[in-house]
């Protein structure tokens, strides 16, 4: 993503309509069995934390990735803590760190999906 965009996304991700309906479509997905505590979740990708937000009094222990410094700025912003620099498909956790993981927006630019699945299969 483009430098300007991390604040655009920030200042939108609230209450911009795209972004609110990305993330209760996200919580349908986590929640088809009902609702539930969620353990430890991992947010790859995590842009400036919206989603962040909106996990963190459902889970454990929240993680966020993100490839870019600004955008784990931003999260800091939010309040959240446990955050990293990190390539999504060189994540240095260890394997079986977490109960769920979520990456919206991330498989489509990576050029090798197939091994992107096999760090979140690992993660898991």
């Amino acid at each position: 993503m483009k430098e300007y965009e991390y604040q655009r996304n920030f200042d939108l991700e609230t209450h911009y309509w795209w972004f609110r309906g990305v993330r209760e479509a996200i919580r349908n997905l986590l929640f088809l069995e009902g609702e539930r505590r969620l353990g430890k979740v991992l947010d790859v990708g995590c842009g400036t934390g919206a989603l962040l937000d909106e996990l963190a009094p459902l889970c454990d222990e929240l993680w966020g990735a993100d490839l870019s410094p600004t955008a784990i700025e931003f999260c800091r912003r939010r309040g959240h803590e446990r955050l990293l620099v990190a390539d999504a498909q060189h994540v240095p956790l260890p394997d079986a760190s977490f109960d769920a993981i979520t990456a919206v927006g991330i498989i489509e630019h990576l050029d090798d999906d197939a091994g992107f699945l096999l760090v979140m299969r690992r993660l898991l």
